[in-house]
């Protein structure tokens, strides 16, 4: 008989050594494997031990048979399934962004074989922000609010994944309109004064949030211009 019945599942570049013996029958035993070990992975049929590093993820199949000192033998079929290691994205949740304000933040991968390539896999990222597929940056200047979800995975030599769900919440970057105070006028006189913007992102539409103008005043909604002749 072969022992044991079953062999442990490994992971990649982690170190794999499984002993496979034989009992029973007349001694000395002669080990022989048919059939394909995971990459990376090696049998020494002297020993019966199998060993390496698995390189790729999968299962493999596979046969060994033993022979005693009289040409009795048996068989047994194994298999050994290479999980990826266990891999992580740091941060797990990204800061806040503004309107029209430059934002970047690294994002890190650990575990599995370096290089890693970085992609959005889910979602979109706000507008205005991409991703750096090498150094696994989030940068540029977003310029639409709201709310984005994505999902970022860092893959790394042997295609084994580390995967993240993020969101950025974008908010309006602040506004502000000059001048703060506005310049008398008199009755029956030209009037006119220009408003403008600190902030934000250029064109600017103006409205008469509350109050009203003075009579014969009005306020053009495209350039801010305050004109007319007060009554």
């Amino acid at each position: 008989q072969l022992t044991p019945n079953t062999l442990a599942g490994g992971a990649i570049g982690e170190e794999y050594n499984q002993l496979i013996s034989a009992v029973g029958g007349t001694p000395p035993y002669n080990l022989v494997l048919a059939g394909t070990l995971p990459d990376g992975v090696f049998f020494d049929n002297f020993q019966g031990v199998i060993s390496g590093i698995p390189t790729t993820q999968g299962t493999s199949v596979f046969d060994v048979q033993v022979f005693d000192s009289s040409v009795c033998f048996a068989s047994k079929t194994y298999y050994i399934s290479v999980s990826c290691p266990e891999m992580s994205l740091t941060p797990a949740e990204l800061p806040s962004a503004q309107t029209t304000i430059p934002y970047s933040i690294v994002l890190t991968a650990s575990g599995g074989q370096e290089p890693y390539t970085f992609g959005v896999v889910g979602g979109v990222l706000p507008f205005g922000l991409s991703l750096d597929p090498v150094t696994g940056e989030i940068s540029g200047v977003p310029f639409i609010s709201g709310s984005y979800a994505f999902t970022i995975a860092a893959f790394d030599q042997t295609n084994c994944a580390a995967v993240q769900e993020y969101t950025i919440v974008v908010s309006c970057s602040p506004l502000e309109i000059l001048p703060e105070t506005l310049p008398p006028g008199a009755v029956n006189n030209n009037y006119s004064v220009t408003l403008s913007v600190s902030g934000g992102i250029p064109s600017y539409l103006f409205y008469v949030e509350s109050g009203q103008l003075p009579d014969g005043l009005v306020l053009n909604t495209f350039d801010g211009t305050i004109s007319g002749v007060p009554t």
